[in-house]
C-alpha cells in the first residue's frame, strides 16, 4: 500500500487517536458537539478498514480514486477543526480552566459551529459513497487498535438475516424469522422464491443469485410494503420485469439499487418495451434510482421516470447509449409527462458511450449535477445544451465537471449574466478543452467552495473572482498555464478561509499573487505546493514568495520547495497552530522566536536536514523548542 499507508492512513489513525482523547470527548460534549465527534469516530473507524483496498483499486476505479481524494480533503479539514478545539481548551485552562457545565459563547466556539456540522456532512457523503456505489472490501490490519472502538464484523452492512450459506432450502426457510428486512446471498433462485414471503418486509437485498435473470412476478405479490430493493452481483441478471404488470405491487418502493449485474442489459425484455409500456413511471414513490456497474445496460425505458424521482445515479455503465427522456423537461409543457420531473440529483459517472442528452431541458428542480468521466457526452456548453442548463440555473447549489473532454468552454450561464443565485460549489477537474471562464466572471455570489484540478490549458481564473464575497474555498491544482491570478490588494475574495495552490508552473514563475496575502483577514489555511526553485527563503522583506503572511493564518503548508533553505521570521505568525513541511531537503531551520511556542502541531516530512536537528539529543536547542508543541511528527 503505497500512498495510503504512510500519508492517508497514518493521518487517519491519528485523527482517530485525538477523537478518543478523554479530555476533548468532555469538551465536545460540553459545547453540544458530542452527537458529531460521535459519528467521526464510528465513521473513520469504518473507513480505516477500507484503505487497503481502495488504495489497490484507485487506479482501474476512478470512482475509489475520487473517494480517497475526497477522504484526503476531509482528513485535512477535520485535522484543522481538532486544532482550532484544541487551541480553545488549552486556552481556557491557561486562562481559567474549564468550568463543568460552563457553556462557551466566544467567538472562536461560535465560528466552529458551521465548520463542525460540515464536517459532519462530508463524513456522511464518505460514508454513503461506500454504501451505495462502491464496492470495497474491509480490512481490519489499517485500523488502529488503541482507540477503544469495537472492531466490527463488515464494513457498512446493516446486521440484518442473511440466507443462503446451505442447501438444504427447508432448514434454510425454518431459521428466517418474519422481519422488515432480509438479504438473500450465494442462493439459487428455488430458495429466493421461498425465503421472501412476509407481507412487511420493507428491505429486501439480493446478491449473488445463481441462475436469475429476470425476477418472476409472483415474487412480488409478497412485496407490497417493500421500500428499498437492492441487488447486487447477480452475474445472470438480463431483464429486471418480465412485463410492467409486476410494478403494480410495489406502489411503495422508494429506493432501487442495481449493482455489478455485468449482464443487465434492460429494465424490460422485449425489444419494444421501451417504447410500448409505462415503465418505471408506474413506481410512484420511487426517489432515489442507483445503477452501478452494469456494463450491458445500454438505455432506459423511453416512457420515463416517475414523478416522484429525487435522486438518479449512474455510474460505470460503459454501454449505455442514452437517458431516459423523463430525465428531461420538454421547452413544451403542455404535456403530462413534461412538466412532471421533480429531480434534485443527476449523477453520471464513467459512461463511456453515452454521446448526448435527451431533448428538453434540466428540470428546475435540480440541485446538483455531476458529469465525470464521459469522454463521448457532448459539451453542456453548445447552443442547445445551454438553454439545457439555463432552465435549472436558478436551483443549482453543486456543478462537477470531470474528465469531460468535449467540455471546450464554460457554459456561458455561469458568466454573470445570469444569477445562480444558490450555486456554493463548482469543481473543474481534468478538464483540458477549458482555456477561461465566461468573460463576464461567474454570476453564483454565493459560491462557497471553488476546486480547479488538472485543467492544462486553462490561463485565467474568473474576472470577477474579488466579487465573489462568500467564496471559503478555493484550490487550483495543476494548472501549468494559468497566467493570471489576482497580484493586485484586495482582489482575493474578503472571506476566503482556505487557499491551495497546487504545482501551477505559471504561478511558480510569476509570485507577485502571494505578496498581498496578508491584505487577506480571513484567510486561516494556506498550502503551497511546487517547484519553487528560485525560493530560498519565506517570510522576509527580500522573500519573492510570502515575504509577510495573512495575521489570521492558523495553517501553513509547504511542500517541494526544493531550494528553502530557511523560514526567515515569524513575525504575522502570532494564530499559527499548524505548520506542516514536505520534501524541503536544503531547509535545516526554523525561526528562532514566534513559530514554536504558538504551534499545537508540526509535521515534517522528508525533509532530511531539519529531521536531524529535530532528533539531536536531549537537551539541545531543538528539543526544548519542541516540547512546547504539543504534537510533533518527523518523518
Amino acid at each position: 500500500m503505497a500512498a495510503a499507508e504512510p500519508l492517508l492512513a497514518s493521518s487517519l489513525r491519528d485523527l482517530t487517536v485525538r477523537l478518543a482523547s478523554r479530555e476533548l470527548r468532555d469538551f465536545t460534549d460540553q459545547e453540544g458537539f458530542d452527537e458529531d465527534v460521535r459519528k467521526w469516530r464510528a465513521t473513520l473507524s469504518e473507513v480505516m478498514d477500507l484503505l487497503v483496498d481502495a488504495e489497490e483499486k484507485q487506479n482501474t476505479k476512478p470512482d475509489v480514486k475520487i473517494w480517497l481524494s475526497d477522504l484526503t480533503h476531509l482528513a485535512y479539514d477535520l485535522d484543522v477543526v481538532l486544532d482550532d478545539l484544541e487551541y480553545e481548551l488549552l486556552r481556557r485552562k491557561k486562562s481559567e480552566g474549564v468550568q463543568e457545565g460552563s457553556t462557551s459563547c466566544s467567538e472562536q466556539m461560535q465560528s466552529l459551529c458551521p465548520r463542525v456540522k460540515e464536517i459532519t456532512g462530508s463524513f456522511k457523503r464518505i460514508e454513503d459513497d461506500v454504501k451505495f456505489v462502491l464496492k470495497l472490501q474491509a480490512n481490519p490490519s489499517m485500523r488502529c487498535t488503541t482507540t477503544g472502538v469495537r472492531l466490527p464484523t463488515t464494513s457498512f452492512v446493516v446486521e440484518t438475516d442473511v440466507v443462503g450459506r446451505d442447501k438444504d432450502v427447508e432448514a434454510i426457510l425454518e431459521l428466517l424469522p418474519k422481519t422488515a428486512e432480509k438479504e438473500l446471498e450465494k442462493c439459487d433462485e428455488t430458495i429466493m422464491r421461498k425465503a421472501v414471503g412476509s407481507t412487511s418486509l420493507t428491505t429486501l437485498r439480493l446478491r449473488d443469485i445463481s441462475s436469475l435473470t429476470c425476477l418472476p412476478e409472483e415474487f412480488f405479490k409478497f412485496l407490497v410494503s417493500l421500500e428499498k430493493l437492492i441487488i447486487l452481483e447477480c452475474k445472470e441478471l438480463v431483464h429486471l420485469w418480465h412485463s410492467d404488470a409486476a410494478l403494480t405491487d410495489l406502489g411503495r418502493l422508494k429506493y432501487l439499487d442495481i449493482r455489478e449485474c455485468k449482464k443487465f442489459r434492460s429494465f424490460f425484455p422485449t425489444k419494444d418495451a421501451e417504447l410500448s409500456c409505462e415503465s418505471l413511471r408506474l413506481l410512484t414513490s420511487l426517489q432515489e434510482l442507483m445503477v452501478y456497474g452494469c456494463e450491458n445496460l445500454e438505455c432506459f425505458p423511453a416512457a420515463g421516470l416517475p414523478s416522484s424521482l429525487k435522486r438518479l445515479h449512474i455510474y460505470c455503465c460503459k454501454s449505455l447509449r442514452c437517458l431516459c427522456d423523463g430525465v428531461m423537461q420538454r421547452n413544451n409543457e403542455n404535456t403530462e409527462t413534461d412538466g412532471n420531473c421533480c429531480l434534485e440529483w443527476l449523477t453520471i459517472f464513467d459512461c463511456r458511450s453515452l454521446e448526448s442528452f435527451p431533448t428538453g431541458v434540466l428540470p428546475a428542480t435540480l440541485r446538483t449535477l455531476n458529469i465525470s468521466f464521459c469522454p463521448k457526452l457532448e459539451s453542456v456548453s453548445g447552443r442547445e445544451s445551454e438553454e439545457m442548463l439555463l432552465n435549472a440555473a436558478s436551483s443549482l447549489e453543486s456543478l462537477t465537471f470531470f474528465r469531460y473532454p468535449n467540455l471546450k468552454s464554460l457554459p456561458k450561464c455561469l458568466g454573470s449574466g445570469t444569477q445562480l443565485t444558490n450555486l456554493t460549489y463548482l469543481m473543474i477537474w481534468d478538464c483540458e478543452g477549458i482555456e477561461c471562464f465566461p468573460e463576464e466572471g461567474l454570476s453564483s455570489l454565493n459560491l462557497r467552495r471553488l476546486d480547479i484540478d488538472l485543467c492544462e490549458n486553462l490561463k485565467s481564473l474568473p474576472n470577477n473572482i474579488q466579487n465573489l464575497t462568500f467564496l471559503e474555498y478555493l484550490e487550483i491544482s495543476i494548472c501549468p498555464s494559468l497566467e493570471w491570478f489576482p497580484p493586485q490588494k484586495g482582489c482575493l475574495p474578503r472571506n476566503l478561509r482556505e487557499l491551495r495552490i497546487s504545482r501551477c508552473k505559471g504561478l511558480e514563475e510569476s509570485l507577485d499573487w502571494s505578496h498581498h496575502l496578508h491584505t487577506h483577514p480571513a484567510l486561516t489555511s494556506l498550502s503551497i505546493i511546487g517547484d519553487f526553485r528560485e525560493v530560498v527563503s519565506i517570510l522576509d522583506d527580500d522573500s519573492r514568495l510570502l515575504p509577510l503572511p495573512p495575521p489570521s493564518l492558523k495553517t501553513l503548508q509547504i511542500h517541494r520547495f526544493r531550494n528553502l533553505e530557511r523560514i526567515s521570521s515569524s513575525r504575522g505568525l502570532n494564530s499559527l497552530q499548524h505548520l506542516w513541511i514536505k520534501d524541503c531537503p536544503k531547509l535545516q531551520n526554523l525561526p528562532n522566536q514566534g513559530i514554536l511556542p504558538s504551534l499545537l502541531k508540526l509535521e515534517i516530512w522528508s525533509t532530511p536536514l531539519l529531521k536531524a536537528k529535530c532528533l539531536e539529543e536531549e537537551g539541545g536547542e531543538y528539543c526544548s523548542r519542541l516540547s512546547l508543541i504539543p504534537r510533533v511528527f518527523v518523518k
